[in-house]
């Protein structure tokens, strides 16, 4: 059985590559043959590329950026996210176009095409919105199976116009099986696109923690760290929090990203600022004491490897996705967003760790078998 998945761009996002990751881990398992599709954003006009450069020689000017972050730059800051993508996750052919995609598809039998998990579903963050959900396959007469996995909009509110929401809601009317991330995104799903959703975990969830220390060499394996702290987005109530809490544990602070934005730093510096690898980025999350994070999947790997934790919401990527995330494991009170909300009872106190993995193996449980079902997959007894 051969299965295509086409998930955002797979870029310098760690919760991006693991969750693609893990669900090819997934399909594997089951003897299901995958490949996702590298969907990349449309190439670029002369005009466009002339438009890019403009508004990051203003930013120069206006002492937003010092450097100009070129590919060559871009790739020494992110090679090891680069390697593992190439390394550990099997894409097709870069797409950068709609014609592209459509020849693509053209040429292959695919059983399944699975559309998920992250964001796809939301419009400022999509290559092609329309292409999420599979509106080329009814120009080439496919009969694949029409899946979403844990698709996500993101937000829990409506950010598609009129006449978006009538072309996606035609579309998804054809689709087999849709299931989404969100509490939020089945009421989104059934309101604006008048379709039937279940509710699934994110791929990552659906592997143990030993599926992801297999990945970490045994050399960094031993390394261990006080509070890790992964931020996405900094803020001054960020930085007060990470204060907050590492003088009340008098533990140390390590951060998973450099102090340094590559705009900033000369080429001769680039190669001093990498990002850590995936390995280093997971090890990190297993062997620490206490994790502080922004990021939807940074909350989702404390979970996993049982670490206590502060969410800090993150109200601009959306906090939706965090509050459905919690909820499904009684964790609510983990999220905060501001340092007044941080309590020592909060720090001191562990979430109850037996009852967070009973209920991850009973939705794991039935997110399986949504996946599995809905691609007409053989799950061995």
């Amino acid at each position: 059985m051969d299965v295509a998945i086409l998930t955002q761009p797979l870029g310098h996002n760690y919760g991006g590559l693991l969750q693609a990751y893990a669900l090819q881990f997934v399909l594997g398992t089951y003897k299901v043959n995958y490949i996702t599709i590298d969907r990349l954003k449309n190439e670029c006009s002369a005009f466009e590329t002339i438009k890019h450069r403009l508004r990051e020689t203003k930013e120069i000017v206006r002492g937003r950026r010092k450097y100009f972050f070129s590919n060559k730059r871009k790739n020494l800051v992110l090679k090891e996210l680069i390697r593992f993508k190439k390394e550990r996750i099997h894409l097709s052919i870069p797409i950068t176009s709609e014609s592209g995609l459509r020849d693509y598809f053209k040429n292959r039998n695919f059983h399944a095409v699975i559309v998920g998990s992250d964001q796809v579903w939301r419009p400022r963050y999509s290559p092609s919105i329309l292409n999420f959900f599979l509106d080329f396959l009814d120009d080439i007469d496919c009969n694949a199976k029409k899946v979403s996995y844990a698709a996500s909009f993101g937000v829990d509110c409506w950010e598609y116009d009129v006449n978006l929401s009538l072309r996606c809601k035609e579309l998804l009317e054809n689709f087999n099986a849709v299931s989404v991330r969100e509490k939020s995104a089945i009421e989104l799903c059934s309101e604006y696109l008048s379709k039937h959703s279940t509710l699934v975990l994110d791929p990552t969830l659906l592997l143990d923690p030993d599926d992801y220390l297999s990945l970490v060499p045994e050399a960094k394996a031993s390394r261990e760290y006080d509070i890790v702290s992964y931020i996405l987005d900094s803020s001054d109530v960020k930085y007060g929090v990470e204060e907050f809490i590492a003088n009340k544990l008098n533990a140390s602070i390590y951060s998973l990203k450099p102090d340094s934005d590559p705009n900033h730093i000369s080429m001769v510096d680039t190669e001093n600022y990498p990002w850590p690898s995936v390995e280093e980025w997971i090890n990190a999350f297993a062997n620490s004491r206490f994790i502080l994070t922004d990021s939807f999947h940074g909350t989702v790997f404390a979970i996993i490897f049982n670490k206590p934790f502060i969410a800090l919401g993150n109200v601009d990527r959306g906090l939706s996705r965090f509050q459905s995330l919690l909820s499904l494991f009684g964790l609510e009170n983990r999220l905060v967003t501001d340092v007044s909300d941080v309590s020592e009872r909060l720090l001191s106190t562990d979430p109850d760790w037996a009852f967070v993995n009973q209920q991850r193996e009973e939705l794991k449980e039935q997110s399986l078998s949504f996946l599995l079902e809905s691609i007409g997959a053989i799950r061995d007894e």
